[in-house]
């Protein structure tokens, strides 16, 4: 037998039971997976005690809910590989470092509810840790919501940065990203709703580029609805193969992050505070000092642009040498290669290129999805 389904869905039954019920079939089990309604602390008291075998879990069916659940056991489980929830929202506040990011009333409002929420759940006032503690993963399909805006007037473009952001500093090996929602309560998109994707994930403010450090990465699917994002050209260019444009698109680049020059230079200020400030106790809260380091201009224009200048400052940079295929907010497709992709979104937006160079895109790799 190498599958069965256990469901406790509306049963009073204590931890004990459900274990037995879950493992009692199998005891060795490492793949789980359970429906989004059995998902709730018992159950994942239960898991939690598995944390040592357990390198699948996919969390299905279901309407789209939020969950501090599914955040808290990721930040338990070391040995997790592989993660499909696409129906479970998690919630950026939840996220490390979160509060940086948002101004000071989002700030404070978003600390309590975090932690009210974290009350209701635990049955104490702590919240969670903050970053997952699976930092092999390999797999990652999720969606991502936040309640709160980063900046005024930045909606989804912050939320963006942040989530980018976290994943390639927290989970650097993943081969293949899924990421099939992700909006913010107050983001600038009047169409949002629950399943769509920020139509402005692809510009350059909302740090797309920061999954650029996923060296491994093969597949990326962002958005699981058809619709029509915003993107340009300079969007996207790093992602082209260096050629006789580079030079071009490295001043097209450099012309939009220049106009990002107040908001950088807070970020680089607040920083610096936060570097000097010896109270900053979620900063250093059982995390090694290098990935505190990394992920302490979480959510920024900084990092965006810092990661923009690496990218720039190599002469022939290649992102993501092994992909194999990309799909960015379409409904049913398994992904293409970059360069159809690309010429896609670039031709819906009715984007018309001053520099030629979308022929000259890394070379086609096969249009199918290749399993995994």
């Amino acid at each position: 037998m190498e599958t069965f389904h256990v469901s406790t869905k509306g049963q009073s039954i204590d931890d004990t039971e459900i274990e037995e019920r879950m493992f009692g079939l199998g005891p060795n089990a490492t793949d789980i997976t359970v429906q989004i309604q059995d998902f709730r602390p018992a159950l994942l008291d239960v898991l939690g005690s598995r944390l040592n075998v357990i390198t699948s879990l996919e969390i299905v069916n279901g309407d789209w809910v939020t969950s501090l659940e599914l955040h808290r056991y990721l930040c338990e489980s070391p040995h997790l590989l592989h993660l499909k929830a696409p129906r479970i929202a998690i919630i950026a506040e939840d996220l490390y470092t979160f509060s940086k990011t948002l101004n000071n009333a989002d700030s404070t409002v978003a600390a309590t509810e975090a932690t009210a929420t974290a009350a209701t759940i635990t049955g104490t006032g702590q919240q969670a840790s903050g970053v997952w503690a699976c930092r092999q993963l390999k797999t990652l399909h999720a969606s991502f919501y936040s309640r709160h805006s980063f900046r005024a007037g930045e909606g989804g473009a912050g939320l963006c940065r942040h989530v980018f952001g976290y994943i390639s500093r927290v989970c650097p090996r993943l081969s293949r990203l899924e990421i099939s929602s992700m909006e913010s309560m107050w983001q600038d998109d009047a169409d949002a709703y629950p399943g769509k994707m920020y139509s402005g994930c692809m510009a350059l403010e909302s740090g797309l580029c920061l999954l650029a450090r996923l060296k491994e990465l093969r597949w990326i699917l962002l958005g699981c609805n058809d619709s029509d994002p915003k993107v340009r050209n300079v969007d996207v260019s790093w992602i082209f193969l260096a050629d006789e444009t580079s030079l071009a698109r490295k001043a097209e680049r450099r012309q939009i992050v220049s106009s990002w020059a107040v908001d950088v230079e807070t970020d680089l200020k607040r920083s610096q505070a936060n570097n000097s400030s010896s109270s900053g106790s979620r900063r250093t809260e059982d995390m090694e000092s290098e990935l505190s380091e990394r992920l302490q201009n979480l959510g920024t224009l900084l990092d965006v642009k810092r990661m923009i200048d690496e990218m720039d400052a190599i002469d022939n940079f290649e992102c993501w040498p092994l992909l194999r295929g990309i799909s960015i907010c379409r409904q049913g497709g398994l992904g293409q290669s970059r360069r159809n992709e690309l010429r896609r979104l670039l031709q819906e937006t009715k984007v018309h290129d001053t520099v030629s160079y979308l022929p000259r895109l890394f070379a086609c790799f096969p249009s199918e999805w290749a399993g995994g």
